[in-house]
């Protein structure tokens, strides 16, 4: 059974999920609207738990983890921080890393900067791992991330996000639906 925990990485309440027992699996979401843990990866949370202990994190500014105490927004270079922190706080060593989207950027990174962590990576959906420059290329790679998803237009209700995300997606049922309303109220409440 999935449990919902809440740990503190560097003074940020972090919330994560997790089940089953054995060698550690530890993912990381994408980003967007409603994007967390659970949303993203409920089936491998359920999937693998008779072998691993499958982990799935919010990451900064996502999901259930506070904000940074000075409200400022992480980039994605920034999140590996927190993901090492994270890692660390729970006492974890050689694990699998698996990132999704710009979740695969930060998983890269940190299987880069800490091998010791990292026994094995998976990236899906890789194409946000790009180099990190640490200049202005990376606000410059942002901004373009921000016109090509451009979220001003109003907030969807709640059906038209699930919606909109049945018809981009095979991976339907009632488990991803429940883990996607959580992941839409819980957004809309914060303001993300």
């Amino acid at each position: 059974m999935i449990t919902e925990h809440r740990i503190s990485v560097g003074g940020v309440g972090t919330s994560y999920c997790e089940n089953g027992t054995g060698g550690p699996i530890v993912f990381l979401h994408g980003v967007g609207f409603g994007a967390d843990g659970k949303s993203s990866f409920v089936r491998q949370l359920n999937g693998l738990s008779d072998q691993f202990r499958a982990i799935a994190v919010d990451q900064l500014h996502f999901g259930g983890t506070d904000y940074p105490a000075d409200g400022k927004y992480i980039n994605r270079v920034g999140r590996v921080d927190h993901v090492i922190g994270f890692i660390e706080a729970m006492g974890l060593k050689k694990i699998t890393l698996v990132g999704n989207s710009e979740g695969s950027f930060v998983a890269a990174r940190v299987a880069i900067v800490r091998p010791d962590l990292v026994s094995k990576l998976v990236l899906l959906t890789a194409n946000s791992v790009s180099p990190a420059f640490g200049d202005e290329r990376d606000e410059a790679w942002a901004r373009a991330c921000r016109q090509a998803y451009d979220y001003s237009a109003p907030m969807p209700s709640e059906d038209e996000y699930l919606a909109a995300w049945r018809k981009a997606t095979r991976a339907y049922g009632q488990d991803v639906e429940d883990a996607k309303r959580e992941a839409y109220r819980r957004a809309a409440e914060r303001g993300q």
